[in-house]
């Protein structure tokens, strides 16, 4: 029978009275475990206030009673990235069977949580308790008065999380509130309701106070519910554009926004071809490009156009595709059946439209030697599919134009880097894109004339290094994260005057 997991309230594991199966990505038809599900409209009302009232009277204790103090928090980071440290493994085998992440790009993300944490720990005295002096001497009018500025925390956070990156979203949230004195209610994503609640043992193992973060698995309702109670003071959402938007159109309390784009890339003349489309192939394609700066649209000087197109194939041919416990694959299996069927439903709407599709050939990589009892699973082939890329798409197709969270990218022809800017800037969402060039006048005129949260030059648009500000500009979201940054969106500031 599998194990069932509670909900994590309070410091303890409460069961509701509705389940979710937990499947193996290598396996769908495996359960992982079953974990409790609240659903408010018919689960216990005594839940749901030991869940808000409990993060509620902790944060008030934080903030009234010196209770968890700014050392002991900062400790507390500290013991919780050694442990990561001595769990990295684990956390990695958990990501890669819950998700279907790759086991290499599953390291990856357990190594970046534990520089998020040590990111946090460095960042948060330069924001945190600290009271700055007010320059009341500058004038005679001012001189009865002496005061400062400091930050306070906000309050209680709801942090909303997505599958593809669960642990490393989860402590980007949850980091800096804790740092800066807010408990936290992790709604993590259904996919990745495990890694969640192993954020929750291992805080709980570092003797994180009871209150302080609560892991609260839940309906779409019960989150419109959690957002609206007003004990809830603050929300940070990473996930897709139509969720994320309604539900900051649902309240005005402060909504942190971290959404996907379209990332388009501009190639020029002068480039090593082989060595950029090698560099795409792997940003398009990594976790079948179920990441929000997957490279999705490529385009290339016209002069280049055919040359690129054959080093591009010659890559995507030879990228190491399989199954997600092998350590040299980076491509697997699409997260659940609907997703593999919505964009099976997009390639046929690109086939319409007129786009020319070409597959990935090589071989699949299912066997090895890491856990002979993982590499008998094969259900993940189900899910599976295979990298291709796009030609011939008119530039109002809603592929380039939109988030696509899949392994599939557009190769387009560019007649100038000035066209590549005028049309990249006209979309909606833009998190990040990026320009490979051999020219420094046209890198720096991209540095100032694309309007991105982020722009990376000579490198994929993928790159996020986390004590980065890390943010979209127009649909792509609200606010930056980045330990620094979500420091400062956490907590409010407050002057004080007193009159001499």
């Amino acid at each position: 029978m599998a194990r069932k997991y509670g909900l994590f309230i309070n410091g303890q594991y409460i069961h509701s009275s509705h389940w979710n199966r937990v499947p193996n990505a290598l396996n769908p038809d495996e359960t992982l475990g079953e974990v409790a599900q609240f659903r408010k409209d018919d689960d216990d009302s005594e839940i749901w206030e030991a869940c808000l009232e409990g993060a509620w009277q902790t944060y008030l204790q934080v903030r009234n009673e010196n209770f968890f103090p700014f050392e002991e928090r900062l400790a507390f980071l500290k013991r919780l990235s050694t442990r990561f440290e001595d769990q990295k493994e684990n956390l990695a085998q958990l990501i890669m069977q819950e998700v279907g992440k790759p086991l290499a790009l599953a390291r990856g993300e357990v190594g970046r949580a534990i520089d998020t944490l040590l990111w946090t720990i460095e960042a948060a005295p330069k924001i945190i308790n600290r009271e700055e002096r007010l320059p009341l001497h500058q004038r005679d009018s001012w001189k009865d008065f002496e005061g400062y500025w400091t930050r306070e925390a906000r309050g209680p956070l709801l942090a909303i999380t997505p599958f593809n990156f669960p642990l490393n979203l989860a402590i980007h949230k949850i980091a800096p509130a804790l740092a800066a004195g807010c408990p936290v209610i992790l709604k993590p994503s259904g996919k990745a309701s495990l890694v969640g609640l192993c954020i929750a043992d291992y805080c709980q193992a570092e003797s994180l106070p009871a209150g302080m973060l609560n892991v609260f698995n839940c309906d779409n309702a019960t989150t419109e519910a959690l957002i609206a109670d007003s004990r809830v003071r603050h929300v940070s959402f990473t996930g897709s554009a139509k969720v994320g938007w309604k539900l900051r159109n649902s309240t005005q309390k402060p909504f942190f926004l971290e959404l996907g784009g379209a990332a388009p890339v501009f190639v020029d003349e002068g480039c090593d071809l082989q060595s950029v489309a090698t560099n795409l192939c792997k940003s398009s394609f990594a976790y079948a490009g179920q990441v929000c700066i997957s490279t999705q649209s490529i385009w290339i000087h016209e002069n280049i156009y055919s040359e690129f197109v054959k080093a591009f194939e010659k890559a995507m041919n030879t990228l190491p595709c399989g199954l997600a416990a092998r350590e040299d694959v980076i491509c697997s299996s699409l997260i659940t059946e609907e997703s593999f069927q919505r964009v099976k439903d997009l390639e046929a709407q690109i086939l319409c439209e007129g786009g020319k599709i070409t597959q990935f050939t090589g071989k699949l990589l299912e066997t090895g030697s890491i856990n002979a009892v993982l590499f008998e699973k094969s259900g993940w082939q189900k899910q599976f599919l295979a990298p291709r890329f796009i030609e011939d798409l008119q530039v109002t197709s809603t592929f380039l134009r939109e988030e696509a969270f899949a392994p599939l990218v557009a190769l387009q022809k560019a007649t100038s880097f000035e066209t590549f800017v005028e049309w990249s800037n006209a979309l909606e969402s833009r998190l990040q894109c990026a320009v490979f060039s051999s020219n420094e006048t046209m890198l720096k005129r991209a540095a100032h004339e694309l309007d991105y949260g982020g722009v990376i030059l000579n490198e994929s648009p993928s790159h996020r290094f986390d004590p980065m500000p890390y943010g979209g500009r127009g649909r792509a979201g609200s606010g930056s994260e980045g330990p620094k940054f979500a420091l400062q969106d956490y907590t409010e500031l407050k002057s004080v005057l007193k009159k001499t």
